[in-house]
């Protein structure tokens, strides 16, 4: 398992075996909410990964909030957390940035979760949201109205084909991974995608665009994220690059809409 913390945001990655011995799911950590809904997933190292993944925003949240010398007392207490639900999706069924609830409350926290290949991972952005009544979760409302955001996304070294690069890859990213010395670029490039647009559908009314979505290098060497050739939105942090390239993306300014 590994953390990270900037001004910013704290991330954390862990294999998914190392949380809960496979198969199945955990026996605490989850809600029953969230147990009935994974229980509906036909994969079942997909469904393992989800949890993994909800396991870790809580273990950010609980770290932040409930004074917790370490992560090893988070999971010695497996029971404690399982009040706490991950919510993704509307009451109406639309996708949404994930959000923690306890006993009808949503708290104040912006996260993102990623998994893949046996591997998740969460982050939470350190600034604290306005709390949200149940009823914010409507059938045609926004989940949060963040003012600032952040979105998550792993991938594995190679998984970029030649085809993907041709349908979703602009000329400008073209050239600089032709250029660029940093390794691999393209699978940086389409995890920064994925995160900054994790990061922008707060709503579930976006629709993933990975063409639409570019990737460029500032004077400062840093990445950034733009929709549509706008004025860059998001940063990119690349915290690992192997086994898995695990990148963050955060709102460069507040109040961002796509």
């Amino acid at each position: 398992m590994t953390f990270w913390e900037t001004d910013d945001f704290r991330a954390v990655l862990a294999e998914a075996d190392t949380l809960f011995p496979p198969p199945g799911l955990p026996d605490g950590f989850l809600s029953p909410e969230e147990r009935e809904t994974l229980s509906r997933i036909s994969c079942e190292a997909y469904a393992q990964e989800s949890a993994a993944a909800r396991i870790l925003a809580k273990m950010l949240w609980a770290c932040e909030t409930e004074s917790l010398r370490s992560p090893d007392e988070f999971l010695a207490e497996p029971q404690r957390w399982m009040s706490w639900t991950i919510l993704s999706r509307t009451l109406s069924g639309k996708g949404m940035k994930p959000v923690l609830a306890e006993a009808g409350r949503v708290l104040p926290a912006c996260f993102s979760l990623t998994h893949s290949s046996g591997t998740a991972a969460a982050v939470m952005l350190k600034k604290a949201c306005p709390p949200l009544s149940p009823d914010t979760i409507s059938a045609g409302g926004s989940a949060f109205d963040f003012q600032e955001t952040v979105g998550c996304d792993l991938v594995k070294p190679g998984a970029v084909t030649a085809g993907m690069r041709a349908m979703f890859y602009s000329p400008r990213e073209m050239r600089w991974m032709e250029h660029t010395k940093i390794p691999h670029p393209a699978e940086k490039i389409w995890a920064g995608k994925e995160a900054a647009y994790k990061a922008a559908a707060n709503n579930g009314t976006l629709a993933f665009t990975p063409a639409k979505w570019e990737i460029a290098e500032s004077d400062s060497e840093e990445l950034t994220a733009s929709r549509m050739a706008e004025t860059p939105a998001f940063r990119l942090y690349t915290l690992t690059e192997e086994p898995m390239i695990f990148v963050v993306a955060v709102a460069l300014c507040k109040g961002h809409e796509t």
